[in-house]
């Protein structure tokens, strides 16, 4: 067999084998919703990015295990942390989670699709690693590829 058959047959398979990958990999827009959660521990937080529609009614629930009061602070626009009292100006939405408690509240995303900075220790520093993502997807996108999310 000829080197330049061998050769075709290898870009052939590799060509399928990239297919199925493609084929494989996670839908973006599958984690989109209008419910989301935070678990706070001592020394970090989950997720650290959540995925909304912009403009809907968003639920909010807050778990904290740990014996300190926590923050859920979304940014309207990006500031540096720890935060300053100019920097509160930004604030979209703020909600605190007491010691030991697990709540829900509600809020509405921001109508401008983009990511947002969520702030989870107004004391802390970028650094610390108490910085989230907050990521607005615009509502007729998701509604002309039938990707809105349902409750």
């Amino acid at each position: 067999m000829r080197i330049s058959t061998l050769k075709n047959i290898l870009y052939g398979l590799l060509l399928a084998c990239a297919v199925l990958l493609v084929g494989c990999a996670p839908d973006p827009y599958q984690t989109i919703s209008t419910s989301i959660q935070v678990s706070y521990r001592e020394d970090d937080f989950s997720p650290r990015q959540w995925k909304v529609p912009s403009g809907q009614e968003i639920d909010l629930t807050l778990d904290n295990s740990t014996p300190v009061t926590r923050a859920w602070i979304l940014m309207a626009r990006p500031v540096e942390v720890p935060l300053q009292n100019a920097d509160r100006q930004w604030i979209f939405f703020e909600a605190q989670a007491p010691a030991n408690t697990t709540q829900t509240l509600s809020f509405s995303a921001p109508n401008a699709p983009g990511e947002y900075d969520v702030i989870l220790d107004p004391a802390g520093s970028a650094e610390d690693g108490w910085v989230g993502k907050l990521v607005v997807y615009q509502t007729s996108f998701l509604e002309e590829i039938g990707k809105f999310p349902t409750p």
